[in-house]
């Protein structure tokens, strides 16, 4: 019910949303962007697809709303991939990602669904991958977040007046107090294996 809700409010609010939003989505996508690397991005509430007008990538664009997605799907075509599905049930293959993106979306998710949310985003994120999320702050929101990480770790978080950014990268957690970061061996992700590796040394 919660979600069916939401997804209507969007619906509803899909052809108007740009002309409401669009300045204030971009401001917190703009402190982003330097994060998001090469590849396949799975942008997650992605809205009318703001984000997809600042960079070129291979981006599967995922929203809830249908009514928010076919207004993406207007601008793009068939440049992208389009998908309408709740975010605690991700319709991918495990690592299938090098980017996870989620800008000020997981407001919208239930607080006790949080660890589900985080749990997906990480399942299809390859490992050594690119982890973004931002959100509209809130300290239980922020609290609920943190713990529900299991295979990312933080390189930088910060806020704003009313937004919260944490960019991260994904490893195993092997066993307490070591990690193993899991990039395929096939000549591609040094540059990630060596920041894990700066990053864990740091603690």
């Amino acid at each position: 019910m919660y979600y069916r809700v939401v997804k209507e409010y969007y619906d509803n609010l899909s052809n108007v949303y740009e002309n409401l939003y669009r300045e204030e989505q971009t401001r917190k996508i703009i402190k982003i962007l330097d994060y998001i690397p090469e590849g396949r991005v799975l942008d997650v509430g992605a809205g009318t697809g703001i984000l997809e007008e600042f960079l070129d990538r291979d981006f599967y664009l995922l929203d809830i709303s249908e009514g928010m997605i076919e207004v993406a799907r207007r601008k793009f075509g068939e440049k992208y991939k389009y998908f309408v599905s709740n975010a605690i049930s991700l319709p991918f293959k495990e690592e299938f990602f090098d980017c996870v993106v989620s800008v000020s979306m997981l407001q919208d998710v239930k607080l006790e669904h949080i660890p589900i949310f985080v749990s997906e985003m990480e399942r299809v994120l390859r490992g050594g991958g690119t982890l973004i999320v931002t959100f509209v702050y809130k300290d239980n929101y922020v609290k609920v977040f943190r713990e529900s990480l299991r295979k990312a770790v933080k390189i930088k978080e910060f806020r704003d007046e009313r937004e919260f950014y944490w960019i991260g990268q994904k490893v195993y957690k092997m066993d307490e107090g070591s990690v193993k970061n899991t990039v395929k061996e096939d000549g591609k992700g040094e540059q990630a294996k060596k920041r894990i590796a700066a990053i864990l040394a740091k603690g």
